[in-house]
């Protein structure tokens, strides 16, 4: 008699999880397959929001500490490991007193940079990746303003998946400026936003 109860009871219970499966909310079922390292991005546009945070190396790092600014991106996914991207952002780059022979000479500030930069992006595996870029940098530097041709290279993971809500690198940018290479490295920081139009389309039927 009590192996009958078990067993009613067991599949009593496993009815009630099938069920349960069944009719699993659909806000639940968005998160599953948002954040599953099967999810497909195929054909799919991302935006993302950023902060990137440098610092000058080289030459420049005279008169130069180090930057922080915004960013917008936009992202098209071919498949799930090739994308290309645009972003546009603005640095605001902090000054220092320029010393020469143990003398200061000069304290530049008022240093600011608009880019917009179009790359290639390739992952890895569903988090890591690199993403080679190519665009163009206007820089203001001591009361001074030119554009050049500028070029970087960023690599870094995502969380929860290829387009993941938050995405954390590290980056190169060369930007040309007064006739020499102005080069920084640092940090990047992104929220991603937009999920897989088709998978919804499914949750939909």
């Amino acid at each position: 008699m009590t192996i009958i109860k078990t067993s009613l009871g067991l599949a009593l219970t496993l009815s009630l999880m099938f069920g349960y499966a069944q009719e699993e909310p659909r806000r639940f079922a968005a998160d599953r397959i948002r954040y599953s390292n099967e999810v497909s991005f195929e054909n799919d546009f991302i935006f993302s929001i950023g902060v990137n945070s440098d610092m000058a190396i080289g030459d420049w790092k005279k008169f130069s500490g180090f930057s922080i600014g915004p960013e917008l991106g936009l992202w098209y996914h071919f498949n799930d490991n090739w994308s290309v991207s645009g972003r546009l952002g603005f640095n605001r780059w902090f000054g220092k007193q320029y010393v020469q022979a143990g003398m200061p000479v000069a304290k530049y500030e008022g240093q600011s940079q608009f880019y917009g930069y179009a790359g290639v992006r390739y992952n890895f595996t569903p988090v890591w990746w690199i993403n080679p870029e190519l665009g163009y940098s206007r820089v203001k530097f001591d009361q001074k303003k030119e554009g050049n041709i500028s070029w970087g290279l960023n690599a870094g993971a995502d969380i929860f998946g290829p387009s993941s809500i938050i995405g954390i690198g590290l980056g190169y940018q060369r930007m040309d400026f007064d006739n020499q290479s102005r080069n920084h490295i640092g940090l990047r920081l992104r929220i991603y936003i937009g999920v897989d139009r088709e998978k919804y389309d499914e949750l939909d039927n």
